[in-house]
């Protein structure tokens, strides 16, 4: 047998207040856990971002150097672009020459005078007035030919053929460097 020397009274707290106070319990670990999620994945995000900023500063100035460096090579193609303008395709002129020829006609002279004529000449030797009347009325007919003449003409007395200058004047658009499609187009950058 034990004796109980003090009694011992159960405190009656009712059903109501236990549960008031397990819910509130609750409702504060809940409110702890739902900061501390919130606060973790926050911090996360922030770093992300600034992360992301600093990449991004990073691509600007490298973006910044790249366009700066492409204007230096966009310059020296637009210098190199007006020289070739205003160059002289001189090449074309045999071009036209070899495609205007009649097969029968030999030329054994040409001459080039750069002036503003633009201008040269031929000389051959032939038997026949008709080839020759024949060839100037072919360079005549170009487009690219402003016009054909017969400059000089004699009769060689050893050979017996017709010497002949023929001189011809083309087009200023004869002489020019035919348009290429620009590679690439760089817009300056507006800040």
């Amino acid at each position: 047998m034990a004796i109980e020397l003090t009694p011992q009274k159960r405190s009656k707290t009712s059903l109501l207040t236990t549960i008031t106070g397990i819910v509130a319990v609750f409702l504060i670990l809940v409110f702890l856990g739902s900061y501390l999620y919130f606060y973790i994945t926050n911090k996360g995000l922030v770093e992300r971002t600034n992360k992301i900023r600093e990449d991004s500063k990073e691509l600007d100035n490298s973006i910044k150097n790249k366009e700066e460096e492409l204007l230096v090579f966009q310059k020296r193609i637009n210098d190199f672009s007006s020289l070739i303008a205003e160059h002289k395709n001189i090449g074309s002129i045999f071009d036209f020459i070899d495609k205007n020829t009649i097969p029968t006609v030999w030329f054994n002279e040409f001459s080039y005078k750069e002036d503003e004529k633009r201008s040269f000449s031929l000389e051959g030797k032939l038997n026949s007035f008709f080839l020759i009347d024949q060839q100037i009325v072919v360079f005549r007919n170009q487009e690219l030919a402003k016009d054909a003449r017969l400059t000089e003409v004699s009769i060689d007395e050893k050979e017996g053929l017709i010497e002949f200058s023929i001189g011809v004047t083309l087009k200023p658009e004869a002489f020019a460097f035919k348009e290429v499609e620009p590679l690439l187009e760089v817009e300056t950058p507006t800040q």
